[in-house]
């Protein structure tokens, strides 16, 4: 079990669940994103963008995004040397770790979902689940061979 101290988890709300993403996974949070769309992409990859010259993927579990030709909000997330795009519709907030009681800690499960589980948290606004970047970041990799 890690040691939390210090730690910052940036919160998103998805469709029904509050998401966190730790901070050292958050390259950039960029507005108006073009995004390109490509047909027959897996599900949750939304379409493609261009960040500093990278083509990146963007993902979402929110359908009404597949609609959008600007994003309003992106996540650039980065773990080792790839990067992927979170569409975020909603507000965003910051928690520590320490402010709530942590209630499950696992490890990566497997599941069809592309939000892969780390830790959840009890805070004051409710459930907040830990998002495993590096495993999600490994799972698209592996499911795009």
């Amino acid at each position: 079990m890690e040691n939390d101290s210090g730690r910052e988890l940036l919160c998103l709300n998805g469709d029904d669940k509050k998401y966190a993403i730790d901070f050292q996974y958050v390259a950039e949070i960029c507005r108006d994103i073009q995004m390109s769309k490509i047909p027959c992409l897996p599900e949750h990859f939304i379409g493609l963008c261009n960040y500093k010259g990278m083509i990146v993927p963007i993902l979402s579990k929110k359908e009404e995004d597949e609609e959008q030709e600007f994003l309003p909000l992106v996540i650039i997330l980065k773990t080792g040397k790839y990067y992927m795009g979170l569409c975020v519709t909603d507000g965003l907030s910051i928690i520590t770790p320490e402010e709530g009681q942590r209630i499950k800690s696992q490890a990566a499960k497997e599941s069809e979902d592309i939000a892969i589980e780390r830790e959840i948290y009890a805070v004051e606004e409710g459930l907040v689940t830990d998002l495993d970047v590096q495993a999600m970041a490994e799972r698209l990799i592996r499911n795009a061979g």
